[in-house]
């Protein structure tokens, strides 16, 4: 018996299946959906096509409509999913710093965070967003000279035991280039907190670099 698309839909629910982030809001179908139906009509076919010789033509355009389904639905809901998801990354990473007590875990927790907040930091450059990106760059901040507490205060000493060190170090190095990457884009009110952002970031990198090689 066939199966109508609200009764694919209600399977699916049933199943315990998220929705697709790309379903609009007057309940249409998704993208993902309607290349699956294509791809179900065109199965179908395949099958009359089988018994004439042309499995192997039916299989490409099987696959076809598949991803012309898939890669509709990343381009409409992949945005917000990844600011979603990393939402849910931040929340989880604070958490976890409660029940960590080894420094060098910790410490790649912070650096975890900090990524985070100079992905939210983009976006609210790309959007004028000013007072976010401000704020983020005040939180970047702190999360990245507490990383340097941990490791620097912790008993690890940097000759004979590095990692921590060379972590926060080559974070450190790569979260530089991506804040004077924002130059390209930043508001001019804001290059004064930019620039505070890099000093910070700098001067910790030259520390660590420092403590590496004695």
């Amino acid at each position: 018996m066939a199966i109508t698309r609200r009764d694919r839909r209600g399977t699916r629910a049933r199943d315990g299946q998220r929705p697709c982030p790309a379903r609009p809001a007057s309940g249409s179908d998704c993208p993902c959906e309607r290349g699956t139906l294509r791809a179900e009509r065109t199965s179908r076919h395949g099958t009359l096509a089988t018994e004439e010789g042309g499995t192997l033509r039916n299989l490409i355009v099987l696959m076809f409509c598949l991803q012309l389904g898939v890669a509709g639905c990343a381009m409409r809901g992949g945005g917000r999913a990844s600011a979603n998801q990393r939402g849910e990354r931040l929340a989880i990473e604070r958490g976890r710093l409660s029940e960590l007590a080894d420094p060098v875990a910790r410490t790649k927790s912070y650096i975890v965070i900090s990524d985070l907040l100079l992905s939210f930091a983009a976006d609210a450059a790309r959007e004028q967003a000013h007072d976010d990106f401000r704020g983020l760059l005040m939180e970047y901040g702190r999360t990245i000279r507490t990383a340097r507490e941990t490791i620097v205060n912790s008993e690890r000493r940097p000759d004979r035991e590095p990692q921590g060190y060379t972590d926060l170090e080559g974070a450190l190095r790569r979260q530089v280039q991506t804040l004077q990457g924002f130059r390209r884009n930043v508001d001019p009110r804001d290059e004064e907190p930019l620039d505070q952002g890099i000093q910070v970031a700098s001067s910790i990198r030259e520390e660590m670099k420092h403590l590496l090689s004695r």
